[in-house]
């Protein structure tokens, strides 16, 4: 099962480093997604925008993937 992992390099939650650590782990097909500026949270509405953009961008990658 394909997974995706979103974080943020400014969380002061969560190190960035934690959730690299988990992707590398991953022996699923996989992909990391780094946002730039989204706070634990992902309060901002462009931040969140920006999220929902990669989440969909990815489903619609992993559909193609699973109908070929």
């Amino acid at each position: 099962m394909p997974v995706l992992v979103i974080h943020s390099e400014a969380d002061e939650s969560v190190l960035i480093a934690q959730s690299q650590r988990f992707y590398d782990q991953l022996v699923a097909p996989k992909q990391f997604f780094a946002l730039k500026t989204a706070n634990h949270g992902i309060t901002a509405t462009a931040d969140r925008q920006e999220s929902v953009d990669v989440v969909h961008k990815w489903l619609q990658a992993t559909e193609r993937l699973r109908q070929q």
